[in-house]
């Protein structure tokens, strides 16, 4: 990844502390971490370009996550929020990444 990320229709951000950046990578079907001093790219929630609707509690790097649209941070609770579109489908699901213990639910 580095610096050298592919994204694919870029929906939203939420900027987390004062170097990092959680970007919704709509079309790839995860959520990546920008680091805005080094410019490095990661994974941080789902896994890229793998379908799939997200069920049960799983850790934030192996979920899939269907098509996310939104994020919401919460600082004072630690706590991401992502609205994603089921694949297949025109419903919602909004899960809950707590950066305390990295689970989605």
């Amino acid at each position: 990844m580095g610096e050298r990320a592919n994204f694919a229709l870029i929906l939203d951000l939420a900027q987390l502390g004062s170097n990092q950046v959680v970007v919704v990578d709509h079309n790839n079907r995860c959520i990546r971490k920008v680091d805005r001093d080094t410019r490095r790219v990661s994974f941080f929630a789902a896994r890229c370009n793998v379908g799939g609707t997200f069920s049960g509690e799983r850790r934030a790097l192996t979920a899939t996550i269907g098509y996310p649209t939104k994020v919401m941070y919460l600082p004072t609770n630690n706590v991401l929020y992502y609205l994603t579109l089921k694949q297949g489908e025109f419903s919602v699901i909004i899960l809950r990444h707590d950066l305390t213990t990295s689970k989605l639910n």
